[in-house]
């Protein structure tokens, strides 16, 4: 069987690229279809697979990516696929899942709705995004994003939710149902036993979402 699996961005190591290693171990001989790849920030994880990058994949283009989120749906469509697959899965909070991939069965793996088309305060915390920019500038993009991401949701023929809170936005969103499928543990991680109600943990970056 062939299989594509798409991914937003490889140039960083969070959550999303440890649930793609999962989903790859699952499927090793897939292609890996991303928007722009970064050995060094995904420290050689997916070093030796045969991985496909757009056309933001160069220079220091790659390094600023965020300033162009008004052309990355066009990116994304014009981003296609090598050949023709058995199953494709998109692993998205974004773009992955607008890729032009063709596959006889799409599941998308969603850690987030698009969160610049439906939360535009995520438009408005960006580095080159001044306070001063006024909402006739950002809902229209806003409005455009939105209305791709709601056309790019209608490739996938089922939803996977990382969360019963992300299955609700993929209903809000999308009109769509999802199965809820919770990121995998790594148990070595948690060293110490505590009692429930001590304190809550998080981790994660300190960036604006």
């Amino acid at each position: 069987m062939k299989v594509a699996v798409l991914h937003d961005y490889l140039n960083q190591f969070g959550g999303a690229e440890r649930v793609l290693l999962v989903i790859l171990k699952i499927f090793p001989e897939a292609d890996i279809y991303t928007l722009l790849y970064d050995k060094e920030k995904t420290f050689g994880f997916f070093e030796g697979r045969k991985i496909y990058t757009s056309i933001l994949d160069i220079g220091t283009v790659k390094k600023h990516h965020r300033m162009f989120i008004p052309l990355l749906p066009l990116i994304s469509e014009l981003f296609r696929g090598r050949e023709k697959y058995d199953l494709v899965i998109s692993s998205t909070a974004g773009y992955a899942k607008g890729f032009s991939v063709e596959g006889k069965y799409h599941i998308s793996y969603c850690h987030s709705p698009l969160r610049y088309a439906w939360e535009i305060d995520y438009l408005k915390n960006l580095p080159f995004s001044p306070r001063v920019m006024s909402r006739d500038i950002l809902y229209p993009i806003a409005r455009r994003l939105k209305e791709w991401d709601k056309k790019a949701s209608e490739k996938v023929n089922l939803f996977i939710a990382n969360s019963r809170f992300i299955a609700g936005k993929i209903s809000a969103y999308y009109k769509r149902d999802s199965e809820v499928i919770y990121p995998s543990v790594n148990p070595v991680f948690f060293r110490e036993k505590v009692k429930p109600e001590e304190f809550y943990l998080m981790v994660g970056r300190l960036i604006y979402y």
